[in-house]
């Protein structure tokens, strides 16, 4: 390792002996030591340089040691520190752990300390790696978990997760709307929602994934709603749920036992496009009525050339009108044509102009 790369230390040490003792000694196991002989000194250059570990004595002029770490806690620095006492200064070393040091060392007069401080410094260096990798690993499960969070209540169906017993382990906000608070739901089974009629096939899939690992198939459940969402008016609501069992798996024992823990799935709302469904149905239904009446009026009609009775297809005679109206949507208004009133009422009708004929002067 050159010294570009060493690992940087800045020992705050009045006594210059025992600092150059320090900084050869260090600088033998491989890092890169830098001496402040006060402690404000300390303080200035490490705000100016990044240093992976601090060494901090006592004893120092402007700033002694406890100050430092006071004003390190101050600045919520996360530099290790270790602190150097002398000898009989044990009181110092733990007044120092509690304002935040990781280790201390106690400086004797024989310098036997410095056989020590390569091995507590190594110590310290690997306990902040792994604080740091602790806190990057909660960082990124905490943004993890945000992620997670976002994503679940931007969908709009609802996501469940049930025990082994079918009570509600956890249910997403999508469940709001529909009268519910997530936090009310949860140690509740989730067949106290289902509406009665449907209650028995639910259980029934619930207790499939007891039996068998694999998906259960699409499965249209009526809902119940609660009392404090906008859909909570309407007393049911059909959902197709989607169900996948959860299994832990025991691979210590010859056959890989699994245990069945429960339940997770989505839920989603499907009450409109039954609605639509039923609507469209409907409509199909009438569409095609009223296309088979029309097949009843296309082809042959038998008339009566005389009266112009219309026989239907059970033998009775209707009039034509009344033919029409039954098989058709069709309607009558009845009025009278000139040559019927000329023929029936004559004598109270003047003619008209024979035909071709213009009655203008």
């Amino acid at each position: 390792m050159n010294k570009s790369e060493a690992i940087r230390i800045l020992c705050m040490e009045d006594d210059p002996g025992a600092a150059r003792l320090i900084q050869k000694t260090l600088n033998r196991a491989g890092y890169a030591v830098n001496i402040a002989h006060d402690g404000q000194k300390g303080l200035d250059m490490y705000d100016a340089g990044a240093y992976a570990l601090l060494m901090v004595d006592q004893s120092m002029p402007v700033l002694e040691g406890l100050d430092v770490l006071r004003k390190l806690a101050a600045r919520q620095s996360t530099a290790p520190v270790v602190m150097i006492t002398g000898h009989g200064d044990e009181r110092l070393a733990v007044e120092a752990m509690k304002l935040g040091a990781r280790d201390y060392i106690v400086k004797d007069v024989s310098g036997g300390f410095l056989e020590l401080l390569p091995t507590v410094v190594r110590r310290v260096l690997q306990q902040q790696q792994l604080l740091e990798e602790k806190r990057q690993a909660e960082a990124a499960l905490k943004e993890s978990e945000e992620r997670l969070d976002s994503i679940l209540k931007s969908v709009p169906d609802i996501i469940y997760r049930l025990d082994a017993q079918g009570r509600i382990t956890f249910i997403s906000d999508a469940v709001i709307p529909y009268g519910y608070w997530p936090g009310d739901l949860l140690s509740r089974n989730i067949l106290e929602l289902v509406h009665p009629d449907d209650r028995a096939k639910a259980a029934q899939r619930i207790n499939d994934k007891r039996r068998v690992n694999r998906d259960a198939d699409d499965l249209e459940i009526r809902f119940l709603t609660g009392g404090n969402g906008p859909i909570s008016s309407e007393l049911e609501r059909i959902f197709l749920v989607r169900a996948q069992g959860i299994y832990r798996l025991y691979s210590n024992k010859p056959t890989n036992v699994r245990t069945f823990i429960g339940t997770q799935g989505i839920a989603k709302d499907i009450t409109e496009r039954k609605r639509a469904e039923a609507e469209q149905e409907k409509l199909l239904k009438e569409l095609k009525k009223a296309l088979a009446d029309v097949k009843i009026l296309s082809g042959l009609i038998p008339i009566c050339a005389s009266c112009k009775k219309i026989r239907d297809d059970k033998g009775y005679w209707n009039q034509i009108e009344t033919y029409i109206r039954d098989h058709s949507d069709a309607q009558f208004t009845h009025g009278i044509c000139p040559q019927c009133a000329q023929k029936l009422y004559g004598d109270f009708v003047k003619p008209g102009p024979p035909k071709g004929t213009h009655s203008g002067s």
